[in-house]
């Protein structure tokens, strides 16, 4: 019959356990963080209306700055037609952006840029027209893909590295006590 063991005794210590357990909740901590450090970045990229124009197919006069990317909003269902005056610059659109504001949809329908700082107009069918910051069609997506994968990613991780340590004690504990089953604490 084997003697029973003292779990104080078996090497290595329980504390390995501890250390497991730690670590894992480091890692999905650190990924938890890393999450919502970049949805906070994320939010932050959403871009900003510089002005709301009434437009109704009337030219809008606008303040621009040379050097500023800036894009032209239309809301969600209304005419995307919209004419830019002498002096803007348009930029081929790559993909449909969508923005809400104030519990409203807008689509870009255009990134301008202007040469010289001074007053520029526009006209746009649709009844209202927004200008503000250029979004930059990838970014908030990849910002909210690397969030996802960085939790995911580091939860996993921590999982593994925590369930290797805790099976490695766990195995050499198991094989410490049978050691000392069959040759005694004191041979």
């Amino acid at each position: 019959m084997a003697q029973p063991i003292d779990p104080r005794v078996l090497r290595p210590g329980r504390v390995w356990y501890a250390i497991a357990a730690a670590i894992t909740g480091l890692f999905v901590a650190v990924g938890i963080g890393v999450f919502l450090y970049a949805g906070v970045i994320a939010i932050s990229a959403i871009p900003s209306f510089h002005s709301i124009h009434e437009s109704n197919g009337r030219n809008v006069s606008v303040a621009l700055e040379a050097g500023t990317r800036y894009a032209l909003y239309v809301p969600i269902g209304a005419s995307d037609t919209c004419v830019l005056g002498d002096g803007i610059d348009s930029e081929p659109l790559s993909s449909r952006v969508t923005v809400t504001r104030n519990g409203r949809e807008w689509l870009r329908v255009a990134e301008i840029t202007v040469a010289y700082d001074g007053a520029y107009t526009y006209r746009c069918e649709a009844s209202q027209s927004a200008l503000g910051e250029s979004a930059d069609d990838d970014e908030f997506g990849g910002l909210v893909a690397r969030a996802f994968l960085s939790v995911l990613g580091l939860s996993c991780l921590g999982v593994v590295v925590g369930g290797v340590i805790a099976l490695v004690v766990g195995v050499r504990r198991s094989s410490h006590k049978r050691r000392l089953q069959t040759r005694g604490p004191y041979r």
